[in-house]
């Protein structure tokens, strides 16, 4: 093997170690919470060495944060393609809504560490999952602002950005609901985007 190609294969070889590294904080983490998760299980799971994990994070905190980061793009990236995709602009903010709560339920393990292992960590970790939840409610606002613009809207004169938190706090508590106890998705999706599409278009 040349200098140059063994040069190649180091970044992909963290790269690589680091994907498995996440995948196995996932699993792990939802199995049985942030705090009891050790480096040494992560290691473990990941099948991987203790320096190939200090080669792709300074440790558990960092990797923690450097999950939520990448399952939170997952999803907030689906959230955006179904918005964009949807023609009747009064229809976007559920379909947007639709995608993330099939999309938590379909990946119930990422789902439980984007929306309950994540909460008290810390204060980096706090940090992460609020400019999530903010990327969130920045699409509702959108809609929520362009509902009030029209003539003899009730959302004119109302604080659009805290009603777009609650929102997306609505969203997030209904898909915790049914972590917790495995319901229906189906009722309970429509329950939100009735729940969504009373608060953003009321009559």
């Amino acid at each position: 093997m040349s200098t140059d190609t063994a040069a190649a294969r180091g970044p992909e070889r963290v790269a690589h170690h680091r994907e498995r590294i996440l995948d196995a904080i996932v699993s792990l983490v939802a199995e049985q919470g942030y705090h009891e998760t050790a480096v040494d299980d992560v290691v473990a799971r990941a099948r991987c060495s203790k320096s190939a994990f200090y080669a792709c994070f300074a440790g558990k905190e960092h990797a923690f944060a450097a999950l939520l980061e990448r399952e939170g793009e997952r999803l907030l990236s689906a959230v955006v393609e179904a918005v964009a995709a949807e023609v009747d602009p009064r229809r976007r903010v559920a379909a947007g809504v639709a995608t993330a709560v099939r999309g938590c339920v379909a990946d119930s393990a990422t789902a439980r560490v984007l929306l309950i292992e994540s909460v008290g960590v810390s204060a980096t970790i706090e940090e992460r999952r609020r400019a999530l939840h903010a990327r969130f409610a920045a699409m509702v606002l959108a809609q929520a602002q362009t509902a009030a613009a029209r003539d003899g809207s009730p959302l004119a004169g109302l604080d659009l950005e805290t009603l777009a938190y609650a929102v997306v706090g609505a969203v997030n508590e209904a898909v915790v609901h049914l972590l917790e106890t495995g319901g229906d998705v189906e009722p309970a999706l429509r329950t939100v985007e009735h729940v969504v599409g009373t608060a953003l278009l009321p009559r």
